[in-house]
């Protein structure tokens, strides 16, 4: 973490959303997920009939393997969505001035040793948790087949 924050500090980032999103975009998780998902699902010998039929290499990207890499790309989307949608930690040491919260930070600023209202916590959290609902239900059949197109071996 401490790394990583002085990297965002050169940058002139804290108090800033790019912290937050761009490192986000290219994580090791998100590069081995498309490996391993390319190297399961991605047929070689579709691209070498690309190459004979004459597709330049932009050709076949686009044309032929990004195609097949729908479902990866929306569940990939959907996990890094939830990842940084719930961040508390980073958000925490980024984010300085209360304007710039994220909702995890602003649910945790709703706690107080003075006591709490329960009721408004709830309602912050469910609201909470509605976006992600969302766009889980919303992309939910191309996750689906994201997450179990490797799984049986044909």
């Amino acid at each position: 973490m401490i790394p990583w924050f002085i990297m965002m500090s050169k940058f002139g980032w804290i108090n800033d959303y790019k912290a937050l999103i761009i490192p986000s975009c290219a994580n090791a998780f998100g590069i081995f997920w498309m490996r391993q998902y390319c190297q399961n699902n991605v047929p070689k010998a579709l691209m070498e009939a690309a190459r004979i039929d004459g597709c330049s290499e932009w050709t076949i990207f686009f044309h032929v393997i990004a195609p097949i890499l729908k479902p990866a790309y929306a569940s990939l989307g959907i996990m890094n969505f939830v990842n940084q949608w719930n961040e508390f930690t980073q958000a925490l040491l980024i984010l300085r001035k209360e304007k710039y919260y994220t909702l995890p930070l602003l649910l945790r600023s709703m706690v107080s040793d003075r006591g709490n209202d329960y009721g408004a916590i709830m309602l912050a959290s469910t609201c909470a948790v509605l976006p992600l609902l969302i766009a889980f239900l919303s992309a939910s059949k191309f996750f689906m087949d994201g997450l179990t197109a490797g799984a049986v071996k044909e």
